[in-house]
């Protein structure tokens, strides 16, 4: 009786369907994770001091969800300064950002927000699809950041 014990309680694989086994669930957690997307100004009025300014606060956003392993995605750094970079449309980016967007779980609002009309339309869209919006009061809402985590965690085992 006491190897049946030890199969039971034993954290360790001890064969290949226990490996298969832990990593399902594995692969589980991580498709039941939420997904959010940081929303904010980012061009504002279009010099690179400003730009930069607005990847920066977003960027501190994403680093504060990544130190607490929320996922996110952040359209600032994922295309950081491609508008002297790169020589697509601003239409493709937007594109891009609504895309994305729509794949999202819940928005994270950066406290400038409302300066965005890239920011407040991707509002109206989860709006519309009822979806969560989490609006931060400051880069150091610690509050508004719990919530998130509590709710970007919820169904994980």
């Amino acid at each position: 009786m006491s190897g049946l014990t030890d199969t039971v309680t034993s954290t360790k694989p001890h064969n290949k369907t226990d490996e298969i086994l832990k990593a399902k669930i594995k692969k589980k957690r991580a498709l039941d994770t939420k997904m959010g997307f940081i929303a904010g100004p980012y061009f504002g009025d279009g010099t690179y001091t400003i730009i930069e300014k607005n990847i920066r606060e977003a960027e501190r956003v994403a680093i504060e969800l990544a130190n607490r392993q929320i996922f996110f995605f952040c359209p600032h750094t994922h295309t950081r300064h491609f508008e002297a970079k790169a020589g697509a449309p601003e239409e493709y980016y937007k594109a891009m950002d609504i895309h994305h967007l729509l794949n999202c779980d819940f928005l994270v609002a950066l406290p400038r927000w409302k300066e965005s009309s890239g920011a407040r339309k991707e509002i109206r869209i989860f709006r519309t699809k009822g979806k969560p919006i989490f609006y931060l009061h400051s880069l150091e809402d610690g509050d508004t950041y719990d919530k998130i985590e509590v709710y970007s965690k919820r169904g994980i085992r």
